[in-house]
């Protein structure tokens, strides 16, 4: 056991003094070369295929058919993957940073429900009883559209539409009227919801 530990610090010695002996960085390096053959944009593909699977296989929409929800998945999933090259608007960048705050996000609140712990043994049972019905969606809404907008992903909603000269207006106006849409349907799904529990 000791051996081994002693290899895996002299890796980790090694690892580190190679950037500093060669002023670079190796895994900087190893990301630029996988982003110059796209590796990224497959991710992307796989990502969104496995997701797509994953909520017809859960929610049985067009039944319990394995291959035609495998190819409703795989079609949506290239859709989504060239949407890239038609818009030259990267899915690359924006996912990554809406993960990464998403992460350091989920990361505060596990530090905080931990720290929280020592304080109120029987946290969990307090939790639930102070968060029922909606309020969980008023918490988790606005963290999602903060996360959106910090990421820059909302900007994939408009990135497709070619702004040509005397356009401009039309876009604004289907933007705005497809954000008032999405809002009163959120608005209708939480009332409704609400009221039909009561």
């Amino acid at each position: 056991m000791s051996k081994i530990f002693k290899i895996f610090i002299l890796l980790l010695m090694t690892l580190a003094i190679l950037p500093v002996a060669f002023a670079q960085n190796p895994f900087l390096d190893m990301i630029q070369d996988l982003s110059s053959i796209g590796i990224f944009d497959i991710f992307i593909f796989i990502l969104f295929f496995i997701t797509f699977y994953a909520i017809l296989a859960k929610s049985k929409v067009l039944g319990d058919n394995v291959g035609l929800n495998g190819t409703i998945a795989l079609i949506a999933a290239f859709l989504i993957s060239i949407y890239s090259t038609f818009t030259s608007f990267s899915l690359v960048e924006p996912l990554s940073r809406f993960f990464t705050q998403l992460s350091v996000v989920l990361l505060l609140f596990i530090a905080a429900f931990i720290f929280a712990s020592f304080f109120y043994p029987d946290l969990p049972k307090m939790l639930s009883e102070y968060i029922k019905g909606p309020i969980i969606l008023y918490i988790l809404i606005p963290l999602a559209i903060a996360l959106l907008i910090t990421s820059r992903s909302i900007w994939v909603l408009w990135a497709g539409f070619k702004v040509t000269p005397g356009s401009s207006t039309d876009i604004i106006i289907l933007a705005v009227s497809l954000i008032i849409f999405v809002v009163i349907l959120l608005v209708t799904v939480v009332v409704g919801g609400g009221g039909g529990k009561q």
